[in-house]
């Protein structure tokens, strides 16, 4: 009964609850998307510095290599040698080899993965990692080579190559002022992750696109690489995959487990080529894999440097998201009550002021204003439907020497005991008001003459028979007027009433008159 009594109420109270529960979910759901977006350029800058540095210091390296092993006369003679007499070559190639094999060999400890000679018109003259392989024209393979043959400047930059992709320093060589061909010093991801490694928990990883793959490896050193479970148009180098597994064992069992999961989340963010990060959960620990878009010599995006680190930062935002959403719905839930209340108390003073604009405050029946407004709507009908009407004038006997001898306390409840007897007595048709001080008055709609004096006289004697142990005795009297079916006037009828209850008063009270 209440909730339907309350209804708007209780509806204006859940929609502000839905309001505030849709703007405040859109407002911390902004809020946490600012955080990760913050989150996120920190780590890809903090991470992107970190892989700059440690090129950086990769191509210092490379600098004092050619500076100290290769850029000296001996190096550069053969190679001025080789590009004038072809029928030499093989023999200048293996005093090369023979010169430059044991740094080579120390410099694979360090990540150097390919010390590389090139003669005029980039052919390939020395592999030191594969130096049974020459001879053949890099022409459109290497760019780097082509463009190092046409500017004579040194060049830098991530290339893939017919065995190897690696981060390419491309050194133009000059005898006696004479351009005689180009070396490349290159390294692996390993050599990078090498340096970033402080903490033995962090992977580093080069996953290419298998169109750059496709193009430029031969098909004996497909090997060197890995299909990626992540996505089949990627491919891992798995040489660089295996010198990272040996120093992060505990990543080798999981790998796959790994790409798995990431595969998952992934959805189109691989083929945006953007820097991105995926978090994952692993063995009770919480993993970022970090993916940093990758591009060659020559501009164009060819895969991306994935990093995978320990970090909790997408767990623990989610932790405080799920409990500031909780603690919001809870006080959006105690503020819509409140509202609720607020409205439910407005709608009670307001019908309390209402009602006793209408009422009189102690015995809660009608005052004269909201008499004269009953009674208008009864006289409407009174005279629509030509029905007879009477009214009753009541007034308790003595009530003056009832306040006088138990006081007014006593007498207010004479009046609502009054009150409830006359509630009780009349029907729910009737109109019962207080007129004022002890007067009474009732309106009898569709009562005649004979039926006012049968109720009158039922009133007047369940008051004399009616006893309350903290009550004094008390009884009433009671004047009668009828209009009958054509005339119907109020103030006359009231008057009528006013003078029959004179009449009943002075001839002894405690009984019933009626006034034609």
């Amino acid at each position: 009964m209440q909730i339907k009594k309350y209804k708007k109420e209780l509806i204006n109270a859940v929609l502000l609850y839905v309001i505030l529960m849709i703007t405040g979910i859109m407002y911390f759901s902004y809020q946490n998307h600012k955080k990760i977006q913050t989150f996120e350029k920190n780590v890809f800058t903090y991470n992107s510095n970190l892989l700059h540095t440690a090129i950086k210091m990769l191509n210092q390296t490379a600098d004092i290599i050619f500076l100290l092993k290769i850029n000296n006369p001996e190096i550069l003679s053969i190679m001025a040698e080789a590009n004038e007499n072809s029928k030499k070559r093989d023999a200048l190639r293996k005093n090369l080899f023979k010169k430059l094999a044991p740094a080579y060999k120390l410099l694979k400890k360090y990540g150097i993965r390919q010390l590389h000679f090139h003669l005029v018109g980039n052919i390939s003259f020395l592999r030191f990692h594969k130096p049974d392989k020459f001879g053949d024209l890099l022409h459109g393979i290497r760019y780097s080579v082509d463009l190092v043959n046409k500017t004579k400047k040194i060049l830098r930059g991530f290339e893939e190559g017919r065995v190897f992709n690696g981060f390419r320093n491309i050194y133009p060589l000059f005898y006696h002022k004479k351009f005689v061909g180009t070396v490349e010093i290159s390294y692996s991801i390993k050599a990078i992750a090498e340096i970033l490694q402080r903490n033995k928990s962090n992977f580093y990883g080069i996953l290419l696109n298998k169109k750059i793959i496709d193009k430029k490896v031969w098909k004996e050193h497909l090997k060197n690489y890995r299909r990626s479970i992540i996505n089949p148009d990627y491919f891992w180098d798995q040489k660089a995959l295996n010198s990272i597994y040996a120093k992060n064992s505990e990543y080798l069992k999981e790998f796959e487990q790994i790409e798995k999961i990431i595969r998952r989340n992934l959805g189109n963010k691989l083929f945006n080529h953007h820097a991105f990060i995926i978090p994952f959960y692993l063995k009770h620990k919480y993993f970022i894999a970090i993916f940093h878009p990758l591009q060659n010599i020559e501009g164009k995006f060819v895969g991306y440097i994935v990093s995978i680190q320990k970090n909790d930062f997408y767990a623990q935002l989610k932790k405080d998201y799920i409990l500031t959403i909780s603690i919001f719905i809870i006080i959006t839930f105690f503020i819509s009550i409140l509202f609720f209340l607020f409205l439910k108390q407005e709608r009670i003073i307001k019908e309390n002021l209402s009602f006793y604009s209408n009422h009189d405050s102690l015995t809660k029946l009608l005052n004269r204003r909201g008499f004269d407004t009953s009674v208008a709507a009864l006289e409407e009908i009174h005279k629509r439907n030509k029905l007879p009407f009477s009214i009753l004038f009541i007034d308790i006997d003595h009530f003056k020497k009832i306040n006088d001898k138990y006081g007014h306390d006593i007498g207010d409840k004479v009046l609502s005991e009054l009150a409830n007897i006359l509630k009780s007595n009349l029907r729910k048709s009737d109109l019962i008001a207080r007129w004022g001080g002890e007067e009474f008055i009732v309106i009898l709609a569709n009562t005649d003459k004979e039926t006012a004096e049968k109720i009158a006289e039922k009133l007047r004697l369940a008051i004399e028979q009616y006893h309350q142990k903290n009550l004094p005795h008390f009884t009433v009297s009671i004047g009668i007027a009828t209009a009958d079916k054509e005339n119907f006037n109020i103030d006359n009828l009231l008057k009528k009433a006013d003078e029959a209850l004179y009449a009943a008063k002075k001839s002894g009270r405690n009984r019933v008159v009626f006034k034609d």
